[in-house]
């Protein structure tokens, strides 16, 4: 009996096919709101981090409370040197992040942020740019702007101007992939250029970077810098960017909305499949009647229905994804973000299990229930 059991199942939902489409299309359309909605909540995460994790530096030097990397606060531009004295620093490199407003040639206006950064040094331009080469040290008021906001800045090619905060910058290049999770366009500068362009008070910076040199423990590191600036935070890399996604999921609210959300998708979806189980039980009472005077016992009952269940989960999943692939090339052309993984695969199957398998519970104390004698009856 217990090797009948998944031909069995198969065959009781091929036998209604009306109940069996719409148990899939639930947990189809379950997988895709849930992988689309965190898929989405991903991507802003991904763009939320995207410099300090391209950043070559282990630690990051910032002003006491900041709480993310674009809302950053305005410390002295002097605790660089007060850095680089420290022993164990390979090198250290001041970096700004500011708003600024964008006017183009027609009198249109952009929030921006200026990220500057000094030219030449270790830090480099962390992004693919266009044409090869292409930096901000050039000329005076050189500016990088990624491909995917030349039309929101009125930019058509190389050579373009604007004003920034009321001084006229050049575009220079371009780079692939620079997106903030604010959505305002970041803006690649020279420091000193950016903070001109800029509402950043003068003699001030953002972030001192920091690498430790060979040898020496980058926690080591941490503690000195500590006590050698102690009005400042100090975090590592990891440390910054923990902090920053974890502003954003919950002190923003933005994550419980995304997964309270997710989450509505697998109740609907259980609910369906819970209801369409009900109600094939119902219409097979006499299958499983019969199944129950041939001896079959709990265990027989339980792996039919879970059987049931399980094949409606793994077909549905496999629908779901393949769907959810489609919708997030059709998501990412519309340059919002998205990141699909496998590790959010498995825990958008994983889910899928859980609720379809906790939805059959309800159908299998009706069958557990059923009379045998029920099938003599007329």
């Amino acid at each position: 009996m217990p090797a009948l059991t998944v031909p069995v199942a198969r065959r009781m939902l091929l036998n209604n096919r009306r109940r069996l489409i719409a148990a899939l299309t639930g947990v189809s359309l379950a997988v895709v709101l849930a992988s689309v909605e965190i898929g989405i909540l991903s991507g802003f995460m991904s763009n939320s981090v995207i410099f300090i994790d391209r950043m070559p530096a282990d630690l990051w030097v910032m002003a006491r409370g900041t709480p993310n990397f674009d809302m950053c606060h305005a410390m002295p531009e002097s605790n660089l040197a007060r850095v680089k004295s420290v022993h164990g620093v390979e090198w250290a490199e001041k970096m700004l992040v500011a708003w600024s407003n964008w006017q183009t040639a027609d009198g249109k206006i952009e929030n921006t942020e200026v990220v500057g950064l000094p030219a030449g040094g270790p830090l480099g331009i962390p992004f693919p740019v266009e044409p090869a080469g292409a930096d901000f040290s050039g000329i005076p008021g050189g500016a990088l702007i990624d491909r995917d906001d030349q039309a929101r800045l009125r930019i058509r090619e190389v050579g373009d101007t604007a004003e920034l905060t009321r001084r006229k910058i050049t575009v220079t290049g371009f780079t692939v992939g620079m997106r903030s999770f604010t959505t305002n366009p970041y803006v690649l500068m020279r420091h000193d250029d950016a903070l001109k362009s800029s509402l950043a008070p003068a003699g001030t910076t953002s972030y001192v970077l920091v690498k430790a040199a060979p040898g020496v423990s980058v926690a080591a590191l941490r503690e000195e810098v500590r006590r050698a600036l102690p009005e400042v935070d100090v975090l590592t890399s990891a440390e910054f960017s923990k902090r920053t996604k974890s502003y954003w999921l919950f002190g923003t609210g933005l994550g419980s909305a995304f997964f309270l959300t997710a989450l509505l998708g697998f109740v609907v979806g259980g609910a369906v499949v819970s209801q369409v189980l009900y109600a094939l039980v119902q219409d097979q009472r006499a299958e499983f009647g019969v199944l129950k005077a041939m001896g079959a016992g709990r265990g027989t009952l339980f792996r039919i229905i879970a059987g049931q269940a399980l094949l409606i989960a793994v077909t549905g999943v496999l629908i779901g994804q393949l769907l959810s692939l489609g919708l997030a090339e059709l998501i990412r052309s519309t340059g919002s973000p998205m990141e699909l993984s496998w590790g959010l695969s498995a825990a958008v199957v994983a889910a899928v299990l859980v609720t379809c398998l906790g939805a059959a519970t309800v159908p299998l104390f009706k069958v557990l229930r059923l009379e045998p004698g029920m099938v003599f009856r007329s």
